[in-house]
């Protein structure tokens, strides 16, 4: 029987595309730790009022979390609107990049209407006031899940950088089932995109060769 001729060529180019391809791309990471509070509020705090975790099952809460599956945060007792919960992020950002956020909120109690939620960055700085850097904002009523999304980016690197989740109005609880933050461009992403430009060069070299 007559073997079939072998490609080592075109084998040898098709391998070094696939580890060139493996070894230059990468995934978005969150950066928030517990981001679905199955750890219950680990790494998590809340800003001078009360939070815990409970199953969306949980009757109490039946009325927000219906249909959802998992855990979420309840945000509690709180006396006023910027009262939250909140994540150090720190060591997790770094200035000249783009940050994408996600989360998934709604509220619970004595609310009429809807409420607004809001995205906050608090960054502390040695030698100067702490500022606050708005993220993004939603509207919620009871009875519903809500996506607030948002971006930020950071021109030098503050001492702390936290951040966290407030409103809506006093009395009325904040839900929080899920938050994401992925870089979504990187400080140094015209340096990547020469080099994914090169590569691609080379792929078709060795494709052609």
């Amino acid at each position: 029987m007559e073997k079939l001729p072998k490609h080592d060529g075109a084998d040898k180019s098709q391998n070094v595309e696939q580890n060139m391809i493996s070894s230059f791309s990468s995934r978005a990471t969150n950066i928030i730790e517990n981001h679905d509070f199955s750890q219950g509020l680990h790494s998590w705090h809340a800003n001078c009022c009360s939070a815990f975790v409970v199953p969306c099952d949980a009757s109490h809460y039946k009325e927000a979390a219906s249909k959802q599956a998992g855990g979420y945060a309840v945000v509690t007792n709180r006396k006023e609107c910027w009262q939250g919960l909140e994540q150090d992020i720190t060591h997790r950002v770094s200035p000249g990049s783009m940050y994408s956020v996600s989360s998934c909120v709604g509220v619970s109690g004595p609310l009429q209407g809807s409420a607004d939620i809001l995205a906050t960055l608090k960054l502390e700085y040695r030698d100067s006031a702490t500022s606050y850097l708005f993220v993004g904002r939603t509207s919620t009523s009871k009875e519903t899940w809500e996506n607030l999304e948002g971006t930020f980016s950071l021109s030098t690197m503050p001492q702390r950088a936290i951040f966290y989740l407030e409103g809506p109005s006093s009395g009325v609880d904040l839900l929080i089932k899920s938050v994401v933050i992925t870089c979504t461009s990187p400080k140094g992403a015209e340096h990547v995109l020469l080099l994914e430009t090169t590569i691609s060069s080379r792929i078709l070299d060795l494709r052609m060769a």
